[in-house]
This record gives structure tokens, sequence and C-alpha cells, in this order.
């Protein structure tokens, strides 16, 4: 079974302030990207990694992968204008044998160090699989600055990647939605909206997503204090 790892990192990091992208930026003594790089080269089981980059930056950040990695099956793709748009160019760049694909956010660089043999153990044809944490917090929809009702946390979750998919069926569906010009929040989405089934593994709420100076500075918090957690034994 082959297995292809997608990395997204084509974005432009707009939350964050300051000249440079936030996959590009330093946690530690490395950019965020490879943090989330070396957790997929720990995998044996990933045959490949296509990781999409920016555009602008896209020779000088590939090469210094390149050059960071040379060991390393990687390939490497232009992100579009949306994320979606650089999750299909980097499907289109997986190899023709590719069974499944796991899609993954660049700025994610703690996920869990079983959630990938997790999600290998649940995924099925036509039947995605997610990584998920409960929602602790009282939720509230609010408008204007109003309260408009409180919403019950029993069945919510945070989603977080990687998702993991059947190569045909995640290629398929992002053809039909490059097709129809609908644009959707994660990879997931194109399951639930055709009503095929995504199945959930439980992941810790350190998986993530640094998007705001406050998720860069406990990341390093993360870096610093429990590697344990997400680093292989």
């Amino acid at each position: 079974m082959k297995i292809s790892a997608i990395i997204t990192a084509g974005g432009t990091g707009k939350r964050l302030p300051g000249a440079i992208k936030k996959q590009f930026l330093l946690l530690g003594n490395k950019p965020i990207l490879f943090h989330t790089l070396e957790r997929f080269l720990t995998k044996s089981i990933v045959n490949e990694i296509v990781i999409s980059l920016p555009e602008d930056e896209f020779i000088d950040a590939s090469d210094k992968i390149k050059s960071s990695y040379p060991q390393a099956n990687i390939k490497f793709v232009k992100g579009g204008k949306e994320r979606q748009d650089s999750v299909y160019n980097a499907l289109l760049a997986c190899s023709p044998d590719c069974d499944i694909v796991l899609i993954h956010d660049g700025v994610r660089p703690f996920f869990g160090k079983d959630i990938i043999e997790e999600m290998l153990e649940k995924v099925e044809v036509g039947t995605g699989v997610i990584p998920v944490s409960q929602v602790k917090f009282t939720v509230k929809e609010c408008l204007a600055g109003l309260v408009i009702k409180s919403i019950p946390r029993a069945n919510l979750y945070n989603i977080h990647t990687p998702q993991c998919f059947f190569y045909q069926d995640i290629l398929k569906l992002n053809n039909e939605a490059m097709r129809d010009n609908k644009l959707y929040t994660d990879d997931a989405s194109l399951f639930e909206e055709r009503g095929m089934t995504v199945k959930t593994v439980l992941e810790s709420d350190y998986n993530i997503k640094i998007t705001t100076e406050e998720d860069l500075i406990f990341a390093e918090f993360l870096l610093l204090h429990i590697k344990n957690l997400y680093t292989e034994n």
C-alpha cells in the first residue's frame, strides 16, 4: 500500500504580522514547516511527501528544503489562491500508484505520534478519517456584540489535520469541486456534502495550527516542555 502525505504551505499567513510568511517563521532554531516535515519523515509508512509552496518563494523554499533533507522523497508544487487550490495541485503531483493520502497543514507541527497509524486502521474506500478533539468551553452564537443563543457542546469537536483518504476518492471529489467552482474549509467537507462517511479519531489539543502570535508563543512552550507528547519513542 503506497501512502502519500500532502503538506499545505502555500499560504500568505496574513494573520501573523511581518514580512516572513508564518510557515517560514522560526520555531526554536528552524522554520515551522521544517518541524512539520520532520514529523512525516519519521514515518517509514509514508512513501512520498508533496509540499505546496508560495509561488513567490517557490524556488528559494524548495531549494532550502532539498538541501536540508537531501535523502527524503519530496515533491514540490506551487500553491494556489485558496488552500483547496494548493491541495488540488498537490494531489495531481502524487504518484499514480498512490493508494492513501494524508493532507496536513504546514503550520501544525505537533500532531500526535500515533495519529497516522490510528487513521490508517479506520480508512476505507468511500470513507475518510479525521482527527478531532472535544470542545471544552461554553459555545455561544453572537451577532453584532450580542449573544444570540448558547450551543450545547456535548457533540461539538475541534477538527485537526492530517486528514486521511483513499487517493482516488479525494482526487475525484476535488475534480468535481474544481469543476463546480466550490470552496470548502477542510478536505473532509467534500465527503460530508455528498453524504459520504467521515470517521474520527481522538487527537490532543496540542495539535495547534499556528496562525497568531499567541499560537507561536504557545508553540515555543510546547517545543521546549512536552516533546514526548508528539515525538517518536
